[in-house]
């Protein structure tokens, strides 16, 4: 009886002591029923935002899980995984620092910080003191985002981060970004610049200098006249632009407009931008005109300035 007493006193003290080692509430997984998942990994994980077209996020925000890293795009070069310049399809948020600029004309091209800097493109890079010009990436600034990013005019915006939504290819001979959409920096959205049509504006992309020379196409400056003979199209349905094609299997230029003057005398037959953005309105989305049009306009902003390294430049004309 006494034995039979003592045997379940220890069984008592035993189921006492498992029960002292059970984890408490907080310290389990609880199942989330939206998702299926468990919280307390990620919250987000699973939720209705994670599988839009923007990447995980439609706002991107500073806190992206699907967003690339330098990283990640000098990995898609080393296994072959890069588009080449102007094959790139597919869209990705990217996120580093700002570290510096390339620029063509200076010896490095490759420069880390705002000396020499140029406002068309930005280097980033994983860690924002990176000196490593090696271990960056290269961000294209159009025109919606140039002011707004670029260091040469804003040099406060060195070592901040940036989040960006566009192209992933080869830009600048390392791999980048091109066709940005949208942009944070330092997790504060920003607002594009309104180009095109809706501003007023008509993009002469990389017409050709024609007979005007090096020196004085390079010389172009704002508020010039210019006028240029293209075929005209609305590219993407938002910028009414000269024509401009390349092939990179046979690496020619197949298509482009060509500047006839600078401050000269208007063609009898020339149409201003106000008409040039009705005829790419009229045309759809992509729709090359079928004509070439001679166009007279003041130049708004310098895009590229390729007058000597490519014999074109890239402006805006109002």
């Amino acid at each position: 009886m006494k034995a039979s007493k003592f045997f379940y006193a220890l069984m008592a003290v035993a189921m006492l002591t498992l029960a002292g080692c059970k984890s408490s509430p907080k310290d389990e997984p609880t199942p989330d029923p939206e998702n299926g998942t468990e919280q307390g990994g990620n919250e987000q994980g699973g939720n209705e935002q994670g599988g839009n077209e923007q990447g995980g996020n439609e706002q991107g925000g500073t806190e992206n899980p699907d967003a690339l890293n330098v990283a990640d795009l000098l990995a898609m070069k080393t296994n072959g995984t890069l588009p080449d310049k102007d094959k790139g399809t597919e869209k990705h948020w990217v996120e580093a620092y700002i570290v510096g600029t390339y620029n063509f004309d200076n010896d490095p091209k490759f420069i880390i910080g705002t000396d020499n800097a140029v406002a068309t493109n930005l280097l980033v890079a994983d860690d924002a003191d990176c000196i490593d010009t090696y271990q960056v990436a290269s961000i294209k600034l159009e025109t919606n985002f140039r002011s707004l990013l670029n260091i040469k005019d804003n040099p406060g915006n060195l070592k901040k981060k940036l989040l960006v939504y566009g192209v992933v290819e080869k830009y600048c001979g390392i791999p980048g970004v091109v066709k940005i959409e949208k942009a944070y920096l330092d997790g504060v959205e920003l607002t594009p610049v309104q180009t095109g049509g809706e501003a007023g504006l008509f993009k002469c992309y990389r017409v050709s200098i024609g007979d005007l020379g090096v020196e004085a196409a390079g010389a172009l400056k704002v508020g010039d006249e210019v006028t240029v003979k293209c075929k005209i199209v609305n590219f993407k349905g938002n910028t009414p632009e000269t024509k401009y094609t390349y092939d990179s299997s046979s690496k020619t230029v197949t298509e482009q407009g060509v500047m006839l003057s600078i401050n000269g005398a208007a063609p009898a037959d020339a149409i201003d931008v106000a008409k040039a953005i009705e005829i790419a309105n009229s045309l759809g989305a992509d729709v090359v005109s079928a004509e070439d049009y001679v166009i007279t306009g003041t130049v708004a902003a310098i895009g590229e300035n390729g007058a000597e390294q490519y014999g074109n430049m890239t402006f805006d004309m109002k």
